[in-house]
């Protein structure tokens, strides 16, 4: 259990999120909210953590999912879907840093970083996927800027699922 202190703390730095809407009143409520476009933002597990959550859907497209708005570090991702998507469908993951003025669907290259390989969306159903970093330690480093993008390809017919993306503030 989480003293004051440490509730008030958290509560710091989850304002600190200008996406976060919402604050929780005590560290077991760790409340969460969701914006127009589906994404969700959590605090969740401890001080300086957070997730970010977006739809995956069949209309999906390239997008931005995150925008950092203080130094954080990409930890994980987690992904499930209840309909899979149809032929080739997946994502993958990118990191966009600040300076660069690239589309989310941007090929990789020095401002596009790849943060996984490309998470499949055909698999079985209701299973959930947690994708293994594959970019360096300094590549996981997000600075006040540097954008998550996410990447889809092939068919997303019928998808219907939730990317989330696991953070530590530093």
């Amino acid at each position: 259990m989480a003293n004051a202190a440490e509730v008030s703390k958290t509560r710091d730095r989850i304002v600190d999120l200008a996406q976060y809407r919402h604050l929780a009143t005590t560290a077991e409520e760790r409340a969460l909210d969701a914006a127009d476009d589906g994404t969700v933002y959590s605090a969740e597990g401890g001080l300086g953590t957070f997730s970010v959550s977006i739809d995956l859907l069949a209309a999906s497209v390239d997008t931005v999912m995150f925008v950092a708005k203080d130094p954080c570090r990409i930890v994980g991702f987690s992904e499930i879907h209840s309909v899979a998507g149809g032929s080739g469908a997946a994502v993958r993951p990118r990191k966009i840093l600040a300076a660069t003025v690239a589309a989310p669907g941007a090929a990789a290259a020095a401002g596009v970083i790849e943060l996984t390989a490309s998470i499949d969306l055909t698999t079985t159903v209701n299973t959930l996927v947690s994708p293994a970093i594959t970019a360096t330690a300094a590549q996981t480093l997000f600075a006040a800027g540097d954008k998550l993008a996410l990447d889809f390809s092939g068919t997303l017919t019928a998808l219907v699922g939730r990317l989330t993306a696991h953070f530590e503030s530093l």
